[in-house]
């Protein structure tokens, strides 16, 4: 491992931190520190990360301690501050000026708070949507703090499709029978989700949505990076091949390949640059077919969950952090177009699951699995990854709409 004068420091455990890890030790061969709640798969066993554990996490005082001995313990050296999920980012902007006071070694490439909460606000996020001239679903709001049931006009014919307007609130409620997000085929069921979500206490906005029909191949992901001048350097798209049905991770990506539009990714980029977006983001797409056109669904202010693809890409963030916030490089644009499939499991599963001529049309060098990189094979490591592979197949088979 090198010896550089910066290091990523990532708040967290899953897939996103391991993505994190992967993208700095490609680029520059150093480890990331990791600071999470309690050891969890793929990063538990890897040897990309230094580790560092609180329960406590979450509370404001114990970040800012567990932070102080991370500078303590690497003084000098820049530290580029990542959050691995909604709350994390959230815990990151809200301490921001106590993070600043603890060194200025710390870099947070993440937007400012108020700007973080509008576009992580359904509502607020499809208004800019409308000014700026994005496609987004038609959607109705539903507030379980004062409303009923029996105040909700529908506007849709069913299906329609509900989810929390913000992630961060919704994410730490705990209740039998939750979901990401709910598809509801009914009033009767969209009755019974409603008492099921205000019995949990939720006291935020869901937004209930028209359904738009499409299978696996029809959702996508473009990702972006912007810079401390407020241009966006690079845009990646991908396809996805492969996604989680079960409940509780519904939405979640299993396999994805290169996707690459221009003319939508200009749509993208002059909308990032007009609301002064800075650092990582990615959109949840699909494309509709009724309107022959993608439609938006969110923007994550952060590297996604299955953030590798990236990577993958040719867009190396680790690099364009570095080239920016250290090096003051103004990069040009470009789009990645580099071929490639992202997948938790291996090849001959996927082949398996969707049929080998998918596959196959990406060149076999170019095939990456998600959370075990061929530099981080380790007894321990290679056990836990072949029986996420079966859960993820067995899943896979158990929630399959299509067989």
């Amino acid at each position: 491992m090198r010896d550089l004068p910066f290091v990523a420091v990532a708040l967290g455990g899953d897939m996103n931190c391991y993505g994190v890890a992967r993208a700095f030790y490609e680029a520059y061969d150093i480890k990331t520190i990791m600071i999470g709640k309690m050891p969890i798969f793929p990063t538990a066993h890897s040897k990309l990360l230094e580790k560092h554990y609180d329960a406590n996490l979450m509370d404001d005082d114990v970040l800012i301690k567990k932070l102080t001995e991370v500078q303590e313990q690497h003084p000098g050296k820049k530290k580029f501050l990542f959050g691995c999920n909604d709350e994390y980012v959230r815990h990151i902007t809200h301490n921001r000026e106590r993070i600043a006071k603890i060194s200025d070694d710390f870099i947070i490439p993440i937007i400012g708070e108020d700007l973080f909460n509008r576009l992580d606000d359904k509502d607020t996020f499809y208004a800019m949507c409308e000014e700026y001239g994005l496609p987004y679903p038609k959607s109705v709001y539903f507030d379980f703090a004062s409303q009923e049931y029996e105040d909700l006009e529908m506007p849709f014919e069913y299906p329609v499709f509900m989810k929390p307007t913000s992630n961060v609130i919704y994410d730490p409620f705990m209740f039998e029978g939750k979901q990401k997000g709910y598809k509801i085929e009914s009033e009767e069921q969209l009755k019974k989700t409603i008492e099921l979500i205000k019995k949990a206490g939720y006291p935020g906005q869901f937004a209930i949505q028209e359904y738009i029909e499409g299978d696996d191949e029809s959702m996508y992901i473009f990702a972006a990076y912007t810079n401390t001048k407020g241009k966006v350097v690079a845009m990646t798209g991908s396809q996805t091949l492969m996604h989680d049905r079960s409940p509780e991770l519904i939405g979640n990506y299993d396999a994805m390949t290169d996707a690459r539009d221009e003319e939508f990714c200009e749509k993208l980029k002059n909308f990032l640059e007009a609301i002064g977006m800075v650092g990582i983001c990615h959109f949840d797409v699909q494309w509709d077919k009724k309107r022959n056109d993608y439609v938006i669904y969110e923007i994550n202010i952060r590297q996604g969950r299955s953030n590798y693809f990236m990577t993958a890409s040719g867009v190396n963030y680790a690099k364009l952090l570095v080239e920016d916030f250290i090096e003051g490089k103004d990069t040009p644009f470009f789009i990645a177009s580099k071929p490639f499939i992202v997948s938790l499991v291996p090849r001959n599963m996927l082949m398996e699951a969707i049929g080998r001529e998918k596959v196959e049309r990406v060149p076999e060098e170019n095939y990456y699995r998600f959370t075990l990189a061929p530099y981080d094979k380790n007894f321990r490591n290679s056990r836990f990854q072949k029986k996420n592979d079966k859960k993820t197949m067995e899943k896979f088979r158990k929630y399959n709409l299509h067989e």
